[in-house]
């Protein structure tokens, strides 16, 4: 065997292996440049409409995706649909399109441009941005090309085995689109660390290799079909393993099954210390549907139901009837369990079009959240009604949670806004929960340092670590040069949550977190410690964390004023 073909090494993205056969994904075919048979008028309408289609299909890939690769990974989708609709993209497509090109070839040229922008650029994490413009150049040409002969990927081969994907690069598209059941893990040529490719893969739990050493065309022909050993923590991928390599590594593997079989008899365990102390451990939802899973895999409950996925991929609001069956039927699927519904977070960084909400430099800081929904209060409360309305035909079981709130006012407008639906719909006849939970995110500093005031208006907090910790270090997570600094268990970060806990401890309430840090077995015992009483994590880390929490012994005892003020039966003492 060609000595260059034994192992190819690059950056290895998680610590899993896996064994398969190596097949080269081909670049996506060229879209067919036909001679213009239509005016530049014709072929600039044709662009805005897939540009429009294109531009919904991606709020809708973004709102599916949360469920399956989180908040953070689904972002990317959020700045595709930004950049699709972006002006100086635009404007490049309808300059070729007047000088005489068809809407496909024009679209493949500014993709083109703007993708050698980004590939002059000193920052890493912007450089490695140039991908996406083909991926979004692609899906446009898919949505032009009637016959969908433009963009369309071949079919896997029929192996028995497992397939090892290769490629030179894959598209976020591409990635979030792998079939699980085919593919163990994935090879790219390009790619770093920060590449949305590896983003993907680390939110999908699949093994990978990006910035592959060696891995061009050529070789990847000749490596067609061979069997290889990709592992992820060694940042290598060996060419034909030996039989005792195979061994290994299948050893690894099956005692990683096990575990995580074995966890499947904790379903129906309480979260619960070996000491006796008793936490909630709840999911994290972006549909209905999850609802279902959650509670099979024994939730106490949704922590966090994000009601977003409502609001993206259509052209106008979700009405009040929607939402309110939307949220009847999670609350239904949990059986008693709670069920925390956080009103819509959405703004400059998940586009709506139609609520006309123009670009910002820095949407992490602009009209989002609380700040939108408060500037445009009819929206608010058409929420607010389906929201009232759910927990009024399930009492004590909805609660409703306020995102984004960085100063008193906004809680207590946020409030008042709950107050007068609850009025009105008390006025209607309509059945009204008297006693529904008020609670609110803890995601920036001014919040954390402001608990004392806000604790006494909530029954809860929830802390989001991830925008916490993304706020308090300055960090951009995205951003490959700095994210190394985005550490969860920063010390900062951490006195910020004690604070936040021990103030909503003061006056009876209860105290949550979401977030990747909710999901890290290492840091479940300092947050216990710390005074924290309910995780909320996506339904796969739930019997992980489960798991993690019974193997804990004696904690610190934190004492409270009081007994919780709020459903006292969904978080035992």
């Amino acid at each position: 065997m060609d000595a260059r073909f034994a192992s190819i090494g690059g950056t290895g993205i998680g610590e899993g292996a896996a064994l398969g056969r190596f097949h080269w994904l081909s670049a996506r075919p060229s879209v067919r440049r036909e001679e213009v048979q239509r005016t530049p008028e014709e072929e600039e309408t044709r662009f805005r409409q897939a540009q429009a289609r294109a531009g919904a299909a991606l709020d809708a890939l973004y709102a599916e995706s949360r469920s399956a690769v989180g908040e953070d990974a689904a972002q990317i989708f959020a700045v595709h649909a930004m950049i699709a609709a972006d002006e100086d993209f635009t404007d490049l497509v309808v300059a070729r399109i007047g000088a005489g090109d068809t809407a496909e070839t024009a679209v493949i040229a500014a993709a083109d441009t703007l993708a050698a922008r980004f590939r002059e650029m000193e920052d890493e994490y912007l450089r490695a941005r140039a991908a996406d413009f083909a991926d979004i150049a692609a899906r446009l040409c898919d949505i032009l090309d009637a016959d969908g002969a433009g963009t369309g990927e071949p079919p896997l081969p029929d192996w028995p085995e497992p397939i090892i994907l290769a490629a030179q690069d894959l598209s976020p598209s591409q990635t979030v689109g792998l079939d699980r059941s085919r593919i163990a893990g994935f090879v790219t040529g390009a790619g770093s660390p920060g590449s949305h490719t590896a983003i993907l893969a680390r939110s999908l739990g699949l093994p990978a290799l990006v910035g592959a050493h060696l891995l061009d065309e050529m070789t990847a022909r000749a490596l067609e079909g061979r069997q290889v050993l990709l592992d992820a923590a060694a940042g290598r991928l060996t060419v034909d393993p030996t039989p005792e390599e195979q061994a290994a590594i299948r050893a690894r593997e099956a005692a990683a099954r096990a575990a995580e079989q074995a966890r499947y008899a904790l379903v129906d365990c309480p979260a619960e210390t070996r000491a006796g102390k008793r936490i909630l451990l709840c999911a994290n939802i972006g549909l209905p549907s999850e609802a279902h899973e959650a509670a099979a895999l024994g939730a106490d409950g949704v922590g966090l139901m994000r009601s977003e996925f409502l609001y993206l991929g259509r052209v106008a609001p979700p009405g009040e009837e929607e939402q309110f069956t939307a949220y009847c039927t999670a609350a239904e699927a949990l059986g008693d369990r709670m069920l925390v519904i956080r009103t819509l977070d959405i703004g400059a960084d998940k586009q709506a079009d139609y609520l006309g909400l123009p670009p910002e430099e820095n949407p992490a800081l602009g009209l989002r959240a609380i700040r939108l929904c408060l500037a445009r209060r009819p929206l608010f409360r058409v929420q607010l009604r389906a929201i009232c309305r759910a927990a009024g035909r399930r009492p004590g079981q909805i609660a409703v949670m306020f995102p984004m709130i960085c100063a008193p006012h906004e809680l207590d407008e946020a409030i008042a806004e709950l107050r007068e639906v609850q009025a009105d719909l008390r006025r209607a006849g309509e059945p009204v929960d008297e006693r529904m939970a008020v609670g609110m995110m803890i995601e920036t500093p001014a919040a954390a340092l402001l608990a004392d005031t806000f604790a006494p208006r909530c029954a809860f907090f929830s802390i989001g670590s991830n925008d916490l910790t993304q706020y308090t270090l300055a960090v951009d997570r995205q951003n490959n040069a700095v994210a190394p600094l985005a550490v969860d268990a920063h010390p900062a970060v951490l006195t910020l949550i004690a604070r936040t806990a021990a103030a909503i401890h003061a006056v009876g309430g209860w105290c949550g977190l979401c977030g990747e840090l909710a999901a890290d077995p290492t840091m479940t015992e300092t947050l216990l410690a710390m005074g924290i009483d309910e995780l909320s994590v996506s339904p796969s880390q739930l019997l992980r964390i489960k798991e993690r929490v019974r193997e804990i012994g004696e904690l610190p005892q934190t004492e409270t004023k009081e007994e919780p003020i709020w459903n006292t039966r969904f978080l035992p003492r």
